[in-house]
Formats: C-alpha cells, sequence, structure tokens
C-alpha cells in the first residue's frame, strides 16, 4: 500500500504534467518536421530526460532534413531502389 500512496501523491501533489505539456506545445509553437518548434520541443524533452537521470538521451535524424531510400518489390522484376 505505501508504494500505492506514493505513487498517488506524485500524481495528484507533485505532478509535473501541465508544465511538461505547456513546454511542449504553447512554448514550443509548430512542431513540424525539422520546424524550430519541433526542435525546441525535442530538446526540452531531452533535456528533461537527462535532468531525471537518463543517460545518452539523443534526438533521431529526421526524415525531413534526409531523404530516407527504401526498397519496393515489382512484379516480374528483382527488388529495385525507390526514392
Amino acid at each position: 500500500m505505501a508504494t500505492i500512496q506514493k505513487i498517488r501523491q506524485e500524481g495528484l501533489q507533485d505532478s509535473h504534467v501541465m508544465d511538461i505539456a505547456f513546454h511542449l506545445t504553447d512554448a514550443s509553437g509548430d512542431r513540424l518536421t525539422a520546424s524550430p518548434g519541433f526542435m525546441r520541443a525535442a530538446n526540452y524533452a531531452r533535456q528533461q530526460l537527462e535532468q531525471w537521470g537518463l543517460t545518452d538521451a539523443v534526438l533521431d535524424p529526421l526524415g525531413g532534413v534526409r531523404q530516407r531510400v527504401g526498397t519496393a518489390k515489382v512484379l516480374r522484376s528483382p527488388h529495385r531502389t525507390i526514392l
């Protein structure tokens, strides 16, 4: 029961949900891929995770910055590289 009480207290009295939501939405602005607002939100999330003790938090490369190459199977032909 003590663990449940600690979780309940954290959620009801010590919650940071609204502060985090504010930073990810209002403070960061529009968050289209690779936009300045997206980068602000992503960097905030990375910094917050590091403050909580997560080590090696990094941002993944953005698909909008570099086009990814995939493969598709075409009938009666081997796999071909497409953009």
